[in-house]
């Protein structure tokens, strides 16, 4: 009989990032299925004709607390208690707390169950709130975790030291593809014109992406040519429209929208920003880095692991750490030494490398059977 995997996340589109893996396992000898909300929105489905994968629709919702976490509960242990799974991989903490409780309650044959982390909501700088919040729910869901894998430093560190169940892995993040995003560096001509000094940040119009910060450094340099492209979309459009207006920079903030060709957009630019207030291993950013950008990023976790000690890490809230920052690199030179600096940084966040970690993470389920 065939070995089967499940892949576990809230929403379907997260699946992209978890493709290789879906390779992986298929070369392993594993059927692959897939559980998530695929109906949620128009954007949540998933299809890739190229990896053959049986998908489940399950009604995660993003908060663990609400309604429909019953019902996802139910489809989750009907699932389960129907099908036989030798593996359990799941990402998203809502989908996670649900399948790690289910599968060990309702599974006959337990299978091995591994949760990737890709940034607790408990982290330095954190609520005490989500600390007080998620942080037991967690500490108690290690006891039913047989590996988990972290994805940052801090991470890493806090869950080897205080989750004594699980076997506890380090992994860097999802990996980027070099190879596709050298093709792009070839052609990276720095500047949509001749003129202004383009900056580009990739992300969701959120809180959490912070994307504020960067709009009133702009209006404080209102002598120096800038344009300041942000790709996305969002709750916060409206907001961050607003806010630009009010601030007179609307001509020089221009909002993309979402788009499938950032590479290109990337490749056109002089530097890449990034203010988020809370991130795992962003794929953003290793990506910008790959391309051979210079990066002015928030100090905080993920953003460190990635751009080491760099002089141009910043306080998330700080508007004139940015306004510095921005200046030191109105240097062409600088911005080119630096941005080869970031492109050697990044390559031991490539897809291969974590290919063949993530090898080693699934064959461990022989050793612990």
């Amino acid at each position: 009989m065939k070995k089967k995997a499940l892949i576990v996340a809230t929403v379907g589109r997260f699946f992209k990032f978890e493709e290789n893996d879906m390779k992986l396992l298929s070369n392993l000898g594993y059927e692959i299925h897939l559980a998530s909300n695929f109906e949620s929105s128009n954007q949540d489905d998933y299809n890739n004709k190229s990896i053959p994968v049986i998908k489940h629709q399950i009604g995660f919702a993003r908060n663990p607390f609400s309604k429909p976490t019953l019902k996802a509960f139910s489809e989750m242990k009907k699932l389960l208690s129907n099908d036989n799974y030798q593996m359990i991989h799941c990402h998203t903490p809502a989908a996670s707390v649900i399948v790690r409780v289910v599968a060990r309650i309702y599974c006959v044959e337990k299978p091995i169950i591994i949760y990737t982390a890709h940034g607790f909501h408990f982290y330095k700088g954190a609520s005490i709130k989500n600390w007080l919040i998620y942080y037991p729910i967690e500490l108690m869901l290690s006891n039913l975790t047989d590996i988990l894998i972290t994805m940052n430093q801090e991470d890493y560190d806090l869950a080897y030291s205080k989750f004594k169940h699980p076997i506890v892995r380090y992994i860097p993040g999802v990996g980027i593809d070099l190879e596709k995003i050298d093709q792009y560096y070839k052609r990276i001509d720095h500047g949509f014109n001749n003129n202004p000094i383009t900056l580009v940040s990739v992300g969701e119009l959120s809180v959490r992406k912070n994307h504020k910060v960067v709009i009133e450094a702009v209006s404080k340099l209102k002598s120096i040519d800038i344009e300041y492209f942000i790709v996305g979309t969002g709750e916060k459009f409206d907001e961050l429209k607003k806010l630009s207006e009010d601030l007179n920079v609307n001509d020089k903030v221009k909002f993309l929208g979402y788009r499938d060709d950032v590479f290109d957009i990337l490749s056109k630019a002089d530097i890449f920003v990034f203010p988020s207030l809370q991130e795992g291993l962003p794929v953003a950013l290793m990506e910008a880095m790959a391309m051979g950008l210079p990066v002015i990023a928030s100090k905080i976790r993920g953003n460190v692991d990635l751009l080491k000690n760099s002089p141009f890490l910043v306080e998330p809230s700080d508007i004139n750490g940015y306004v510095k920052c921005l200046i030191k690199l109105i240097d062409k030179d600088l911005r080119i030494n630096i941005g080869n600096k970031n492109r050697k940084l990044i390559h031991n966040y490539s897809i291969n490398n974590v290919e063949k970690e993530m090898k080693q993470i699934y064959l461990l389920r022989e050793k612990i059977k």
